[in-house]
C-alpha cells in the first residue's frame, strides 16, 4: 500500500510538471525530408508548421524565430500553431514560445537544423542566447551530418534568467511516457541518454523515422510557476543494430595488413 501511495505521488508530481511544448505540425512531411536527405538538417523548403501542444486560449503567447546569424522575427500565433518564416541561411535556427497564464509562465524551444547559405555563426551563439526565464540549454548540438541519436548521452544546462540552475528535476517525454532523469548539479548541468525504443528497425539510415524527444523542467520563485520544454528529433544508433564497431575495427585491421604485404611485395619485386 505504501509504495502504491508513493507511486501515485510521483506520477502525480510528473503530471503536474509537464509542460506545453512545440512539435511540428505535418510529421510525415518532415520525416520524409529527412529520409530523402540522410541526415537531420532539413531544407529550408522543410515543414513550416508548428505546434504548441497544451495551448489554450487561456493563455497569452508569442513566438519567435531566430536565424542562425541571430537575427529575429517576432511570430504570432493562431490558436496554437504557429509558422516559421523562410531563411536561406544554414546551421541551427531556434523556434520559441513564451507565453503566460497569470502567475504561470512558460518557454517552449525547439531547434531547426537547414541547407543554405553560410551564416558564419557557431551554433553555440544561439543555443547560449537568452530565449525565455527558465530555459533548458544544449551544451553543444549535433554538428554536420551527425544528429541526436538512441543509447549516446547528451549534456544540457537549465537556467533560470540565463544562469544556471542547480538541483531541479529534469523529465523526458519518449513514447508519449513522461519519466524523470534526473536532478541537474551544481552547474546546472545534467546528462541525458535517450533511449533505445526503435521497432521493427530497417539496416540502414533512410529506412528508420526519427523519433521526438522532450525535456521540460519546472520550477517556482516567488509565487510564480515557470515551465520550460526542449524538443528535439533522435534516430536509430547504427551500432547498436546493424554496424558492428569490433567487427569494422577487424575488417580495417585486415585491409591495413593486406595493404601493406602487397607494399613490401611491390617493394621487394
Amino acid at each position: 500500500m505504501k509504495h502504491l501511495i508513493l507511486s501515485g505521488i510521483f506520477t502525480f508530481s510528473i503530471l503536474q510538471a509537464a509542460p506545453l511544448y512545440l512539435t511540428p505540425q505535418n510529421c510525415e512531411t518532415d520525416m520524409k525530408d529527412a529520409k530523402q536527405s540522410g541526415h537531420s538538417h532539413s531544407s529550408s523548403g522543410a515543414t513550416t508548421m508548428y505546434q504548441v501542444v497544451g495551448l489554450d486560449g487561456s493563455y497569452e503567447a508569442n513566438g519567435t524565430y531566430i536565424l542562425s546569424n541571430l537575427e529575429q522575427t517576432s511570430l504570432k500565433l493562431n490558436a496554437n500553431l504557429i509558422s516559421i518564416t523562410k531563411s536561406k541561411y544554414d546551421n541551427y535556427h531556434c523556434l520559441v514560445v513564451n507565453g503566460n497564464k497569470g502567475n504561470e509562465f512558460f518557454t517552449a524551444i525547439t531547434y531547426i537544423s537547414k541547407n543554405g547559405k553560410p551564416s558564419k555563426k557557431s551554433p553555440t551563439k544561439i543555443t547560449s542566447l537568452q530565449k525565455g526565464i527558465l530555459e533548458l540549454e544544449p551544451i553543444l548540438l549535433p554538428r554536420e551530418h551527425d544528429r541526436f541519436m538512441a543509447l549516446r548521452t547528451y549534456l544540457f544546462t537549465l537556467k533560470f534568467s540565463n544562469k544556471p540552475l542547480p538541483n531541479q528535476e529534469i523529465f523526458i517525454k519518449l513514447d508519449e511516457k513522461d519519466e524523470l532523469v534526473g536532478k541537474t548539479d551544481n552547474d546546472g548541468k545534467i546528462s541525458v541518454t535517450l533511449k533505445d525504443t526503435f521497432q521493427d528497425v530497417q539496416n540502414n539510415k533512410r529506412g528508420n523515422k526519427p523519433k521526438e524527444f522532450v525535456l521540460f523542467a519546472k520550477f517556482n520563485k516567488n509565487d510564480a510557476i515557470y515551465n520550460t520544454s526542449l524538443r528535439g528529433e533522435y534516430y536509430v544508433n547504427p551500432t547498436a543494430h546493424w554496424q558492428s564497431v569490433p567487427a569494422g575495427f577487424g575488417v580495417a585491421s585486415l585491409g591495413f595488413l593486406l595493404g601493406l604485404l602487397l607494399y613490401r611485395r611491390a617493394k621487394n619485386g
